[in-house]
């Protein structure tokens, strides 16, 4: 009588990497939050790399591009948390059909073999402030988010090297500041 099949005892399990703030993470920028408490995709947050724009990191020019937020007069209705900068990067590309805006240069982003950048949220912009030091150089002092501010006609920036986050009330369309995408996983 035969019997019956055996498992292979020769399995291999799949580890997750695991990463901490400060580390390179998987596309070459810096990991800047983390919360294992979050739903899978959305515990580890990393910031691009300084001289992200060109799709590699570093080079010859290092400095974050600038441009207007977008959408003048159109309310969008994004959110600040952590976790909500790539909802909110997808509703402005969706409702908003000024060309070059911030939104659109982080979305547009492949990088480290990655394409699901965004425009961070208010409060994972915060997160990027909290932990600058870790984080590439930045080559501007204001960074958008993706966060509008309930008002047809302001956006949030984040102030980097003074220290403080406050809304920007001025034009979406007229006022520059920087942009350095992050990603989610």
């Amino acid at each position: 009588m035969d019997s019956p099949p055996t498992a292979s005892s020769d399995t291999t399990t799949a580890t997750a990497a695991v990463y901490n703030v400060g580390d390179t993470g998987p596309s070459g920028g810096k990991i800047f939050y983390k919360d294992l408490s979050r739903p899978a995709g959305s515990q580890y947050f990393e910031a691009a790399c300084a001289g992200w724009s060109d799709g590699t990191c570093g080079g010859s020019d290092l400095s974050d591009p600038e441009t207007s937020w977008g959408c003048m007069k159109k309310l969008i209705a994004t959110k600040e948390a952590i976790g909500a900068g790539k909802k909110n990067t997808t509703k402005i590309l969706s409702g908003c059909e000024t060309i070059g805006i911030a939104a659109q240069l982080a979305a547009d982003l492949e990088l480290g073999g990655q394409t699901d950048w965004f425009l961070p949220s208010k409060d994972e912009l915060n997160q990027m402030f909290i932990q600058r030091k870790l984080i590439d150089g930045f080559s501007s002092n204001r960074f958008w988010s993706s966060f509008e501010a309930w008002q047809t006609y302001i956006a949030w920036y984040h102030s980097i090297r003074p220290g403080f986050q406050y809304q920007r009330p001025e034009y979406k369309t007229s006022d520059s500041q920087a942009v350095r995408p992050v990603r989610a996983f």
